[in-house]
């Protein structure tokens, strides 16, 4: 299965070092994309990246151009790249094995596209009508099924399906108002969340047609939300509303507990993406200062600072502050997210770990790293801003997902710093594609 990682942040657009921009192949540090608003994507086998990047102007922050680009991990080499001159455009979310990929956009670029990497074609979906106004999130294994929002709802679209997407439903008291932002390997169960009599954001899981709830902790304002499901539908994360604040949870076999956050900040933080044997998730924490950190749980829960995790791995991460991680690949080995230094932006990073064996696992504790029968990655987030083209779902940060910038619950983040630096001679290279029209 796969798992995405979207998340769209506001920052101002700088120019990146050598240590960061260069290939991504091996074990290292890379950021991808800068610009106003970012985005990127993982898929479960950690092998195709998908970003996005859209450039906004003050004082409405209305997206005016932006570029979507896939991404081979192993050469670095852009596989293809999109532009939209005029408006939004989301990144392409690639499926479980990498070899389909699906976006939308919002200006002149089509409305939909598909890109099948064995025959190397990007194709056209904007007159589609079975397809026009969907916004996907997340991609099954095989890229056969993929799950979003579409006019402000949670859907599913079947490849091979000519009535168009599939209305999940709505929690009981619902006004049908969701989003989906996950799927399970095979396709059959889905995650998200609902409006619903009690909240107008609570946490669903989908399955065979029927929509139940996952649940929240004690406390709060009862709302939750999912993002993240194992390969095997057995494990979920996301965040829920509890008295101290947003609790980032670990839902498994029906029964959802608390992540712990980071020390020495005030309470709040979300999971976003989970690994493929669930034991592994990653999210963000409020840490000394108050300051959002990107943060790893492990198996037995215990929350990890990636920034200090990283460098126990010998990752030069530049002086970068990493801010959210949000998607995991199925081995663990590739984790995606969001961050910032001190010069006030936002840039979408990719870090590759060492393979095990090393010495530096056993010392860290985390031998779920040597284990190589993961199964599934992903993290789905969207995040909505003036700008955003209709039916495209927002979380809001602060207060509750995680997502920078996000305006569906309460508080948001604003810009945030990031260093100017030299330009990377290492650019990896591209191979743009034409957009074809659909047979």
């Amino acid at each position: 299965m796969q798992r995405s990682s979207v998340l769209l942040l506001f920052a101002t657009t700088i120019l990146l070092s050598a240590s960061t921009q260069a290939s991504f192949a091996q074990a290292g540090f890379s950021v991808l994309e800068t610009n106003s608003r970012v985005g990127i994507v993982v898929s479960a086998d950690g092998n195709t990246i998908g970003t996005s990047s859209n450039r906004s102007v003050a004082p409405s922050a209305e997206i005016v151009e932006g570029t979507t680009r896939l991404r081979d991990r192993a050469s670095g080499d852009i596989l293809v790249e999109l532009p939209d001159p005029t408006g939004w455009i989301g990144p392409l979310i690639p499926s479980g094995d990498g070899r389909v990929a699906r976006g939308a956009a919002a200006g002149s670029a089509p409305a939909g596209f598909v890109y099948h990497r064995d025959s190397d074609q990007l194709t056209d979906l904007g007159d589609d009508p079975a397809y026009q106004g969907f916004f996907p999130h997340a991609l099954d294994q095989t890229g056969a099924v993929a799950v979003g929002s579409w006019n402000d709802s949670p859907y599913l679209y079947r490849q091979d399906a000519a009535t168009g997407p599939e209305f999940l439903g709505t929690l009981p008291g619902g006004n049908g108002r969701g989003a989906a932002f996950d799927i399970s390997a095979d396709g059959r169960v889905a995650v998200g969340w609902s409006s619903s009599t009690t909240t107008s954001m609570e946490a669903f899981r989908w399955e065979d047609g029927v929509m139940t709830s996952v649940g929240d902790l004690p406390g709060g304002n009862d709302a939750s939300q999912a993002w993240s499901i194992s390969a095997d539908a057995s494990t979920i994360v996301g965040w829920t509303s509890t008295d101290p604040g947003s609790t980032p949870f670990r839902w498994r076999d029906g029964v959802m507990s608390a992540l712990p956050d980071l020390p020495g900040g005030r309470y709040g933080g979300s999971a976003f993406g989970v690994s493929g044997d669930a034991d592994v998730a990653v999210g963000w924490s409020f840490g000394e200062g108050d300051r959002e950190r990107a943060v790893l749980w492990d198996a037995s829960g215990e929350v990890h600072d990636l920034e200090v995790l990283f460098a126990a791995f010998g990752l030069d991460l530049g002086g970068l502050e990493l801010t959210h991680a949000t998607g995991i690949s199925d081995d663990g080995r590739v984790i995606v997210g969001l961050g910032t230094t001190d010069a006030a932006a936002q840039f979408a990073w990719v870090a590759t770990i060492p393979e095990p064996g090393t010495g530096c696992l056993l010392g860290l504790g985390l031998a779920w790293l040597s284990r190589s029968a993961l199964r599934a990655s992903r993290t789905a987030l969207g995040g909505l801003q003036p700008g955003d083209p209709p039916g495209a779902v927002a979380v809001s940060s602060g207060s509750t997902k995680g997502m920078m910038n996000l305006c569906h619950m309460s508080g948001s983040v604003g810009p945030v710093p990031v260093s100017r630096v030299s330009a990377s001679e290492n650019v990896p290279k591209t191979r743009s594609k034409r957009i074809t029209a659909q047979p």
